[in-house]
């Protein structure tokens, strides 16, 4: 191999690493993305959608430290005969209200005579005192499931019925078509640099 070959060869052979550095750090990237996409919209959308479960956004500090402000909470329906001492429920503080309270159950109060199912004393977990009313079981909406950090104020753009049905997919999608786009890239700079080696045998 003459010299004057030698520098061409050395630069190119520097280029294509540079090139393939960007590209498996773009990978990375892409795979990240991902596996953030899938795992968001698995627990956000579509495990509550699935089991019939109300993602709830917490708006207060009254849960903290466990459920600070802007916690995703997904509650999930139940009966009030399983819901125990230390179980975290959704209910509504007057019946028919449209205002909900997620705070803790910390007694279970038997139901009497003429009722079917037990209520329940609640407290928030920052305030230490119980509510003043006990939670009659027509109140309750459910026990939370699992909870979210931080991704409340996302579940409260995307909580309208129009928004839910389409701006959230349609966000999904995208990064999934990014992250794809991404990956078969790489494979396509893959398979030029194996033609381009090939051709400088």
């Amino acid at each position: 191999m003459s010299e004057g070959t030698a520098a061409p060869r050395a630069t190119l052979d520097a280029s294509r690493r540079r090139g393939s550095g960007w590209a498996l750090a773009g990978l990375a990237l892409a795979w990240v993305a991902l596996a953030f996409v899938s795992v968001f919209t698995t627990l956000v959308v579509v495990l509550p959608a699935v089991t019939g479960s109300t993602p709830y956004t917490i708006v207060t500090g009254s849960m903290e430290p466990r459920y600070p402000a802007g916690t995703l909470l997904v509650v999930t329906p139940t009966d009030p005969h399983a819901v125990r001492i230390g179980d975290v429920i959704t209910y509504r503080p007057a019946s028919g209200g449209y205002r909900l309270v997620t705070h803790r159950v910390v007694e279970i109060v038997q139901p009497g005579p003429d009722e079917t199912a037990p209520s329940f004393v609640t407290e928030a977990d920052a305030s230490g005192a119980s509510d003043p009313q006990p939670v009659a079981p027509t109140q309750v909406s459910g026990r939370v499931w699992y909870a979210v950090p931080w991704v409340g104020a996302i579940n409260n753009f995307v909580n309208g019925d129009l928004l839910r049905a389409f701006v959230a997919p349609m966000l999904a999608g995208m990064l999934f078509f990014a992250s794809g786009y991404a990956i078969v890239a790489r494979l396509g700079e893959r398979r030029r640099l194996r033609v381009a080696a090939l051709g400088d045998r």
